[in-house]
């Protein structure tokens, strides 16, 4: 092989930007975006940015360890400022905006909803609703439970509202959905059945349509106000005997 071949052949190893862990962040964050978090592997993001996956691990560690960077640096712009005179509204806003970053990036958001994250992001997530739930006086014997319901809830539903259906691998799976929905036997599932008009591509399980393109808008606001009610009700009750 002569100079001039062996230059071009190897030009598909040559970075495509400077190998730095933000550009890497951000280039994982764009496939991830395009094709979501199952299919995202250091390979495949190694050959987008034309560098060998030896080079990634040395600027960000493993695959968990990425996608952690990629979940926080995600998250950095959800949290409202502070609000410690009115830690309702600063928790509504919260669960508005992450909702909204969610619908934006949905596979991102999947990603969220499955992974660990303990970076700077996720950490500045959990201080600020801890901080916001001390200020509004719930017992510190109920901090870590009403900090996992804020949490478990606001990503739950999130998580719940976006996740992934079968239509995806089947095209006639949401055709043959709305039809085993429909024609249910009342004598088994008699609720079902009186309430599928309202229910049927409406709500989790007996759904077609995911919640990127039909969201759940009220039942989300419905959560966060039960959620607000019961976190009021257990600061004036105070602390469970």
């Amino acid at each position: 092989m002569d100079n001039k071949a062996k230059k071009k052949s190897n030009q598909g190893n040559l970075p495509t930007v400077p190998l730095t862990k933000t550009a890497i962040v951000t280039a994982a964050s764009r496939l991830i975006d395009q094709g979501g978090a199952k299919e995202f592997s250091m390979r495949s993001l190694a050959t987008a940015m034309g560098v060998y996956p030896a080079a990634l691990y040395w600027h960000v560690g493993d695959r968990s360890q990425l996608l952690a960077a990629v979940g926080s640096r995600w998250m950095r712009g959800v949290v409202p400022p502070v609000m410690p005179d009115d830690w309702e509204t600063w928790t509504r806003e919260l669960s508005r905006r992450y909702r909204a970053a969610c619908h934006r990036h949905p596979n991102i958001a999947r990603l969220i909803g499955s992974e660990i994250l303990n970076e700077q992001g996720g950490l500045a997530i959990a201080e600020a609703i801890i901080a916001h739930l001390v200020a509004a006086g719930v017992p510190e014997s109920e901090i870590v439970d009403s900090y996992n319901s804020v949490t478990g809830s606001v990503v739950g539903f999130v998580s719940l509202e976006l996740a992934q259906l079968a239509e995806k691998d089947n095209p006639d799976w949401a055709a043959n959905t709305a039809a085993q929905l429909a024609g249910l036997d009342p004598s088994r599932y008699p609720n079902l059945v009186r309430y599928m008009d309202r229910l049927a591509d409406r709500a989790f399980s007996l759904r077609w349509t995911t919640g990127a393109d039909k969201p759940f808008d009220e039942s989300y606001e419905y959560l966060i106000d039960r959620l607000i009610d019961g976190i009021k009700s257990r600061i004036i009750r105070g602390p469970r005997q």
